[in-house]
């Protein structure tokens, strides 16, 4: 769990299960589904491609979803594509901005969060509460982040797909 100075746990970080039956659905509603639909484009390989992911395919996350571009062997993730619903609560367009950009409250963490993904090829989970200060904590959501591979199907991820659930 990461800390602040002192104070109080502001975020659960762990691997989310083999399996998304594992996930509890009554918390991880949205955040199953894509996990399910993101293993079931894998089939049985490390992480699917960027081609086999339609976010249409999964309309009840469509608003909520991210997919990032990984560039430079993951020195650099861009977002591409942010849901709408995402947006409006960031009170702007998120396209185009960088992964310290959007996780302004914790730069730092949120990229080495993204490069390890892009250099593992594991999914990561992680629950915190959105801090628009440095005092006041806003609200508690979860945040699963997925690989996508290139052609070679190989590390680095060529990009990430994340989902964003609101607790």
């Amino acid at each position: 769990m990461e800390q602040d100075a002192g104070s109080y746990p502001t975020a659960i970080t762990f691997h989310v299960a083999a399996a998304a039956e594992e996930m509890p659905r009554h918390r991880f509603g949205p955040t199953a589904l894509v996990f399910s639909y993101w293993l079931s484009k894998a089939a049985g390989r490390a992480a699917p491609t960027r081609p086999d992911i339609d976010p249409a395919e999964i309309p009840p996350a469509l608003g909520y979803i991210v997919l990032w571009d990984v560039l430079e062997n993951g020195a650099r993730v861009i977002c591409r594509l942010a849901g709408t619903s995402l947006c409006e609560l960031a009170g702007r367009e998120l396209r185009g901005r960088t992964v310290e950009e959007i996780h302004w409250d914790r730069p730092g963490a949120a990229k080495l969060e993204f490069q390890r993904v892009v250099s593992t090829l594991e999914p990561d989970y992680v629950e915190r509460a959105l801090e628009w200060t440095n005092t006041r904590v806003y609200r508690p959501y979860g945040r699963l982040l997925l690989p996508l591979v290139g052609p070679t199907e190989r590390a680095p991820a060529a990009m990430l797909l994340s989902i964003v659930d609101f607790l």
